[in-house]
């Protein structure tokens, strides 16, 4: 596995989804990578859309940093660029704040439940966070 094959989908790694899960236990980087981090298929032979590809770079990219994902993604690449009304995460209370004249606009996000069954969260959230 590459960094390119991260980024481009082609590592092997399946799709992995518990990243997500409301009530599952939240792992370390290096624990989640350990247990899910598998090549299903030989890297480079299919895409195949993976968060955990997405996860794992950003694990990289924080510990090559030296600092917290959010904040490297702040520094490095939303300030320089001048996107001031993005971001890599935001906590719930304030995405309507963040939303701004779009308020209006937010949707119930759903998500997948420990059992894996997809339900609502019951919060307002953005349509694209």
């Amino acid at each position: 596995m590459t960094l390119r094959r991260l980024a481009s989908h082609t590592s092997g790694i399946p799709d992995h989804e518990i990243l997500f899960f409301d009530q599952a236990p939240r792992l370390s980087p290096d624990a989640t990578v350990a247990r899910y981090g598998f090549a299903a298929w030989a890297p480079g032979s299919r895409f195949e859309y993976s968060n955990l590809n997405t996860a794992t770079l950003g694990f990289i990219s924080a510990e090559t940093a030296g600092k917290p994902w959010p904040r490297f993604m702040q520094e490095s690449i939303f300030d320089p660029l001048g996107l001031r009304s993005t971001f890599a995460e935001l906590p719930r209370d304030r995405e309507a704040e963040a939303a701004g004249a779009l308020a209006e606009h937010l949707t119930k996000q759903y998500d997948y439940d420990i059992s894996g069954r997809f339900v609502g969260d019951g919060q307002l959230r953005t349509a694209h966070h």
